[in-house]
């Protein structure tokens, strides 16, 4: 089983979705990016998204509350409810 490194958008055509590239149990560093209205996320230093958000999206399935509006609130959850998730290191800087 994997997890980590997951850019979720599921809309059936033209969806963005990245693959799970570390095993459940392993620590594993990820980078999140974005800058002005790209999403870029790596994994262990692996590109595993790179997300341009396209001037007309309207926010997809769940509506414009998703799209790239400027500096807001993030979030950090896991899917699994049985499950438990670790977090360390957590570190926000803002981009020029």
């Amino acid at each position: 089983m994997y997890s980590g490194g997951n850019l979720h958008f599921s809309q059936r055509a033209g969806s963005w979705r990245a693959g799970h590239p570390e095993r459940i149990g392993e620590w594993f560093t990820q980078t999140i990016t974005v800058l002005r209205d790209t999403i870029t996320v790596k994994v262990n230093d692996k590109q595993v998204v790179n997300w341009t958000q396209p001037a007309d999206w309207n926010g997809g399935a769940e509506g414009p509350g998703r799209r790239i509006t400027g500096p807001g609130t993030i979030a950090l959850q896991a899917h699994d409810p049985k499950g438990t998730v670790f977090y360390k290191n957590i570190r926000i800087k803002p981009l020029d």
